[in-house]
C-alpha cells in the first residue's frame, strides 16, 4: 500500500464540481486553482493516514475511496466517497492530525493543493471559512447519521453496506 502521492499522470478535470469550490466566488477558486496538482493514483493508495501529518488537501475528481478508522487494532470501514469529495479540511483548519484513513478503492484522479498554499489563501480570504464550515457540517451530519444506525449490540468490526458519501 502506498502512503504518499508522489507519482502519477497529469489529468484534466473540472474542479469546480467539488464540494469546497462550489460555493466559492470565482476569484477565490482561481487563487486555489493556481496551486493545484492533479495526479492519477492507483488502487490501494492511502492518500490520508490517521495520525500522520498531511502535506496536501485532497479533492477526488474520479474513482472512489474508502474512509476507515482504526479501532482495537483493526481498520473499520466507515463509508465510500467519490467524485467531488474533499479530504483533509479538518486537519488543515484545526492543526490536528488526521483521525481517519482514506484509501483509493480503484484508480483515482485527485487534485492536491499544498497545505502551505491553502493556508496562505485561507488567511487572506477568510470567506473561505463559510465553504469549509459547510463541508465539515455535512461530514458531521453523515457521521451522526452513521452512528445512529449502529445497533446497540454491534461490535467494533461491524461494517455498513452501501454507505456512500456524496
Amino acid at each position: 500500500m502506498n502512503y504518499a502521492v508522489v507519482n502519477g499522470q497529469n489529468t484534466t478535470t473540472n474542479t469546480n464540481a467539488n464540494e469546497l469550490y462550489a460555493p466559492l466566488p470565482a476569484e477565490i477558486r482561481h487563487k486555489l486553482e493556481k496551486h493545484e496538482q492533479t495526479k492519477t493514483v492507483p488502487a490501494g493508495t492511502r492518500i490520508i493516514s490517521q495520525g500522520i501529518p498531511q502535506a496536501y488537501l485532497f479533492i477526488i475528481n474520479s474513482g472512489s475511496v474508502e474512509l476507515s478508522v482504526p479501532s482495537l487494532g483493526r481498520s473499520i470501514k466507515v463509508a465510500v466517497a467519490g467524485s467531488g469529495k474533499v479530504f483533509g479540511l479538518h486537519a488543515m483548519v484545526s492543526g490536528e492530525l488526521p483521525k481517519v484513513n482514506v484509501t483509493c478503492l480503484e484508480e483515482c484522479a485527485v487534485t492536491l493543493i499544498p497545505k502551505e498554499k491553502f493556508t496562505e489563501i485561507l488567511e487572506s480570504n477568510p470567506q473561505i471559512y463559510f465553504a469549509i464550515a459547510k463541508v465539515l457540517s455535512q461530514d458531521l451530519r453523515i457521521a451522526d447519521d452513521l452512528l445512529r444506525r449502529i445497533p446497540r449490540n454491534s461490535g467494533p468490526g461491524r461494517r455498513f453496506k452501501n454507505d456512500k458519501i456524496n
